[in-house]
């Protein structure tokens, strides 16, 4: 829930579902990226039996080619469950191979790490990878899922909800850059949390030496 603040986690307003396909874009090439997103975009919205499915499929091919609005597309169709156990199957796949089992944060002095890569649910690891590319709704649905994080109880305790927040931080100051409107409100609502929590921390070390 991102509390009326941000981006909703929504289709693009720009979307648009059931118009008429022109006919260079009806068998777009097996490399071309954008031709694939602007088709699945536009058969979305076709009741015809298993058009949804395809429109699904071609996200997913697009997103192989690395188009960062695919993988946007897709995490938002993930966290809605619009897609089916194999295009879930095969998601895993590309993302492990793009990806193989890295980190997001450096490991502790205990060589644990803060936060794994595999274990962010795979609409966030969708956003990413489109975050990574340069897609500004990325960042910001990605950025408010860290803060969501961030409020959840968690064995690794503060330092990973710094960092969480960091993360937030970062991602929002990238969109931000791209002329997100709301970056500024959403940041200082970050940087308040990072500071309240820290003073915490503080209070709770003055009385436990008094």
């Amino acid at each position: 829930d991102d509390n009326g603040e941000g981006m909703e986690y929504a289709m693009d307003d720009e979307e648009q579902t059931g118009s008429e396909i022109p006919f260079w874009l009806k068998k777009p090439a097996e490399e071309d990226d954008i031709a694939q997103f602007l088709l699945a975009s536009l058969i979305r919205g076709d009741d015809e039996k298993g058009r949804v499915s395809q429109s699904h499929d071609l996200y997913i091919q697009s997103a192989s080619l690395g188009n960062a609005f695919a993988f946007t597309r897709l995490g938002v169709l993930q966290m809605q469950e619009a897609l089916t156990p194999s295009q879930e199957h095969r998601l895993e796949a590309l993302l492990e191979k793009l990806r193989p089992a890295n980190l997001l944060f450096h490991k502790d002095d205990h060589d644990h790490a803060k936060v794994d890569l595999m274990s962010l649910p795979l609409s966030e690891r969708l956003w990413l990878e489109g975050a990574m590319r340069g897609d500004v709704k990325a960042q910001v649905f990605l950025a408010e899922a860290c803060m969501d994080s961030s409020h959840e109880p968690s064995s690794s305790g503060k330092e990973k909800e710094s960092d969480l927040r960091l993360l937030a931080a970062v991602l929002l100051s990238l969109a931000a850059q791209q002329g997100y409107s709301d970056a500024e409100t959403s940041l200082r609502r970050v940087m308040d949390e990072e500071y309240f929590s820290l003073l915490e921390d503080d209070t709770n070390e003055i009385e436990n030496i008094d």
